[in-house]
């Protein structure tokens, strides 16, 4: 029986390379604007593990929750996980599922999130995540101010209250493009 797990762990640095500018901003991002010592993390439609696997490595001391409704995608980031002895649990269940159940509602310290929808709707399937005191991070396109208006009453009414962190720029094969931290 062989085991193709050096090769699938090749393929995945070299696809994190590739993506290595907005996986550096996106990571640095999330550490420099939040004190993570300890705490409780869920991503939230973590897809291929990104940013769970990076940010289990460089802090080992995170209990990383990574969410995603497709099982397939979760069986890798748990192989990944495994393979490097990472502090990462994945969790298959839709968000909006898991931000009504008890287990998980309002039990983690810090809830990220990239590309899975529009702010207005994304604040919704986060914020009952974050524990009171705990933080919400999207990493979000050019138009994330333009999201963030449209987000504002219902982020509001859900307790919380946006704040815009950054606003780097980053050189992609498109050109600069400016991205919003919230």
């Amino acid at each position: 029986k062989h085991s193709y797990f050096p090769l699938i762990l090749i393929v995945y640095i070299l696809i994190l390379a590739l993506l290595s500018t907005i996986a550096v901003m996106y990571v640095r991002s999330l550490l420099n604007t939040y004190d993570f010592k300890n705490k409780r993390v869920i991503d939230v439609g973590c897809g291929a593990g990104f940013p769970s696997l990076p940010l289990a490595i460089v802090r080992p001391d995170l209990k990383i929750t990574a969410l995603d409704s497709t099982e397939k995608k979760l069986k890798f980031v748990s192989l990944m996980a495994e393979k490097l002895e990472l502090n990462v649990t994945t969790l298959s269940a839709r968000a909006e599922e898991v931000g009504q159940s008890k287990e998980y509602r309002e039990k983690f310290d810090c809830v990220c999130a990239r590309a899975v929808a529009r702010l207005n709707i994304l604040s919704e399937l986060c914020i009952p995540l974050v524990r009171v005191g705990g933080k919400f991070i999207s990493c979000k396109a050019a138009i994330g101010k333009e999201e963030l208006t449209e987000a504002a009453d219902g982020i509001e009414k859900l307790g919380a209250t946006p704040v815009i962190i950054k606003e780097p720029e980053l050189v992609t094969l498109e050109g600069n493009q400016a991205r919003a931290v919230f």
